[in-house]
Order: structure tokens, then sequence, then C-alpha cells
């Protein structure tokens, strides 16, 4: 610490850093002030927390820290921001100060972006992004700056992720960094269903909130967010699996294979039906690549207890995802596909961002009482081609085909073990959230997807590392990459 406080007060380009975070800071107190009377100091001072990382030269450390910030961000609000509109600019003003330092300090010292085979797609389908905040169809200059923040985002955390991951041990640090704090919130969000409602309630959760009370049901992480956090730990058991591939005594083996059952466990409590479909496609595929079919057992036994014993809230969840004809959740969605699909068929260029939501029609005011509702098309791909037209879609698709045929061609040809099977883990963690992208909220709320993208730029990274993973597995004598990877 001592020597790195010497460097900074020798350093011009460190002085330069601090009269810029300065400025920032100032810059968030004000912005801050407008926005909110209540809150803005403390926006301010953990930015100020978060510029002092930047000052001792730790971007990576706080990039992972802007990750746990945005897995938490529904609690802060709730606790600390009591829905306040500010608490935005408490997880969003981070990543650009973060941003800012960055670029500072590739300009100071004239150094060139990572370029990776996702460059090219990410630049074509920000420009059509960029391009759209000026369509003549738009309306508002906050909705549009909300909306462009949405589609942004996470493409700031992939480009971040990318150039601040320049080691092996920074890779491998910041996934079990990420990986050991979502398995804190995901036995928090487990044991919720078993915690009195006057204690979820000291904790931020609405009484009167469809998803957190409803029916007598408490639903997992119920004031944090229940539909992201579904989104997002579903993401997770296939990178249990991957650690669990990783352990040589039984007793490791089994802790992950129990972390892995934690996150079913609480996906399954959130009573999102579009979690539940996201973990089994996501662990099938998983199983189906490396042959351990044996990983389907949970699921199996899951849904032989939900369709036996399950009651209430949960038995309603069930049936109408048995039958979907006679969910009204799933019918209203399918209405809002059938009276929106029309207006996207000639739609090269979009209606621009920010222009279409539930409300349009009427449907969001039928359930007021359901947050969430009324404020998107509830599909990803289809408010994509209804924003940004036909060419957004396409450009979207092209980066998918990137990401896939990346990860794909990753499982056949890195040498390393280890490598080989955080690979295929990834792509399934990807594939859950991109199956959930095709009903529900995915994407527009984080964690998930500033999550979504640091797995892609992981996956991204993997090639750059392999030769040396490989070269310690061999003088270890572990078993070269290949069919003898996929056994057990």
């Amino acid at each position: 610490m001592r020597a790195a406080l010497r460097e900074f007060a020798s350093n011009e380009h460190r002085r330069l850093e601090l009269l810029a975070a300065t400025g920032m800071v100032l810059a968030a107190w004000v912005f801050g002030q407008r926005v909110s009377d209540d809150y803005p100091l403390i926006f301010a001072g953990l930015a100020a927390l978060v510029t002092a990382f930047l000052m001792l030269k730790n971007q990576l450390v706080s990039f992972v820290f802007i990750l746990f910030i945005s897995t938490v961000h529904f609690f802060i609000k709730v606790v600390l921001f009591k829905w306040h509109p500010s608490a935005v600019l408490f997880k969003d003003g981070l990543l650009v100060l973060l941003c800012a330092f960055w670029v500072l300090e590739r300009v100071t010292r004239q150094d060139r972006l990572v370029k990776t085979p996702l460059t090219l797609p990410l630049l074509v389908f920000s420009g059509i992004a960029t391009l759209e905040c000026f369509n003549p169809n738009t309306y508002g200059f906050m909705t549009i700056l909300d909306d462009y923040r949405f589609w942004m985002a996470p493409i700031l955390i992939y480009v971040l992720a990318t150039n601040l991951i320049k080691t092996r041990r920074a890779l491998e640090l910041s996934l079990k960094v990420v990986f050991v704090y979502s398995v804190i919130e995901a036995a928090y969000g487990a044991i919720q269903p078993l915690l009195p409602q006057s204690v979820l309630v000291t904790l931020g959760a609405d009484p009167n909130s469809y998803f957190n009370f409803w029916y007598g049901t408490t639903r997992a992480f119920s004031t944090m967010g229940t539909a992201p956090f579904a989104l997002y730990a579903a993401m997770f058991p296939a990178i249990c699996f991957f650690y669990m591939s990783q352990q040589s005594d039984k007793f490791s083996r089994w802790t992950f294979a129990g972390l892995a059952m934690l996150f079913i466990t609480g996906v399954i409590l959130t009573l999102v039906r579009l979690g539940w479909l996201a973990v089994s496609v996501s662990l099938i595929a998983y199983a189906i690549a490396t042959r351990r079919t044996w990983i389907l057992a949970p699921l199996v036994a899951a849904g032989i207890l939900l369709a036996t014993f399950s009651t209430g809230y949960t038995r309603t969840k069930w049936e109408g995802l048995v039958n979907p004809q006679d969910d009204m959740s799933v019918q209203n969605r399918l209405t809002i596909l059938r009276m929106t699909s029309d207006a996207s068929l000639f739609r090269v260029a979009g209606f621009g961002l920010g222009t279409f939501a539930q409300n349009r029609w009427g449907r969001g005011q039928a359930f007021q009482d359901k947050t969430g509702y009324g404020r998107s098309t509830d599909n990803f791909f289809l408010t994509l081609v209804l924003e940004m037209g036909w060419a957004g879609l396409l450009t979207f698709l092209w980066i998918l085909y990137k990401i896939y045929r990346l990860g794909w061609e990753q499982w056949k040809g890195l040498k390393s073990r280890r490598y080989r099977e955080l690979s295929i883990a990834l792509l399934a963690a990807l594939l859950a959230l991109d199956f959930c992208r095709n009903g529900g909220p995915a994407g527009y709320y984080p964690p998930e997807g500033w999550h979504y993208w640091f797995f892609v730029a992981l996956l991204v990274l993997l090639p750059r590392f392999d030769g040396e993973v490989a070269a310690e597995e061999a003088a270890a004598g572990v078993p070269a990459a290949g069919s003898t990877a996929r056994a057990a």
C-alpha cells in the first residue's frame, strides 16, 4: 500500500487521474442533487470509494466490485434508496466512472484496444443503436437515454473485461469471486421462503407486491428482484459442474454438486417458470456435450416433486406450465406477440429506442399489481426488432452466432482439459439466458445482462491462456483434452 501511494505521489499520470476523479465525483454529486435531495452524498461517497480503487491502479478489482454491485442492485435500491430513481445513478454511475478512468489511461498511454472476434459485430450493433436514438419516432430524452443504457451497458462490461483481464490468474480469480458471492446470494434467496414475512418486509420486501407475496407464497429473491435473479441464478449450475469436474476428492465433488442444487432450488423457489426452463435447457445441453447424463437426475427429481407435491401458487405455476393454453400469464405474452409482430414486418430501421411498451395496447393496465408488466414486450428479440428493425436483430443474431461458434470450436479445439470444460460450461450458462430472452424480461435488468457479457468475455479470453494451462496439466500428468476429458 505504501509503495502504491509513493508511486501515486510521484507519478504525473496518477495526479492527472486524481484531478479527473475529483471532477467526476463533484459532477456526480451535483447531478445526484438534481435527481434526488436525499441520496447524492451516498452516491458521491461510494463513487469516491471506487475511485480510490482506481487511484491505486486496481481497475480489475473495481470492475469485479461493479459486477457485485449490479447483482445486489435491487436489494440496495429497496433498502438504501427506498425505490428512488437515483439508485440508477449509483449502479450505472460507477460503471461510467470506471470506463472514464479506463479510457483516460488508454489515451495517456496510447494503448490500443484488445481486438476480439466480436469487435466488428459489436461496433455495427452499437452504431445502429446510436442512430436509433435520433429516430423521429422516439420521444423524451430520458426515455431514449434509459434505453440506450440498457443496450450499451452490457457491451461496456464486455469491453472492460476483455481489456482488463490480462493474465490467467486474473481470469480465474474474477470468475471465482463472482461465483462465490453468487453462491452467497443464492443461499439468501433459497432461505427466504422460510423467513417470516415481517423479516422480509424489514429487509425491503413490499408486502403488496406481486413478486414478494402472492396467495400466501413467498418467492425466493423477493427483496432483490425475483424475475431477474431467477434468470441470473439459472446461469450458474453449469459453472458449478465445471468446478466439480476439476476436483479430485469425493467431498469436494459432492460440495460443488450441492451448490448446483442450491442454485436450482433458488430458481425453483422464485416460481419464475422461464427460469425453470432455462436451467433445464442449460443442463441438458451441458450433459449432452460432456456425456454426463447423470447431471439430469436433479432435474428429473425436481420435476417429479413439483408434479406430485406442489400446492397453492406453486401448483398454479406448474399447471400453467403443463397447460399453457389455460395460463393467463402465458396467454398475455402471446397476445402481445400477436399485436406487435405485424408492426415489425417491414421495419428495416425500427421505430427507435424506448418506443415500445405493453401499455400502448392496454395490456399493462390489466396487470398493474404485477411489477414489471406494461414496460416492455416481454420478449427481448421482439423489442430489438421493433426498436432497431431487422438490421438490429440480424446484427445481434450475428453476434450470437459468433459467440456459440467460438464456444463450440473451443470445446473441440482447446488443448487443456480445464479450459475445454470451462468453455462448454460458459456456453451452457449463456444458453440459459438466451433461452429466457424469448419470453420474459431477460436482459432488461441487471444483473443477468451484465454477467452474461462477463461470461462472453471469459469465453473469448480462454485461448489466450490455454497453452499455459495445457503445459501445466501435461507436467502434472493430467489426461489430455479429448474423449478422456469427457468421461465421468
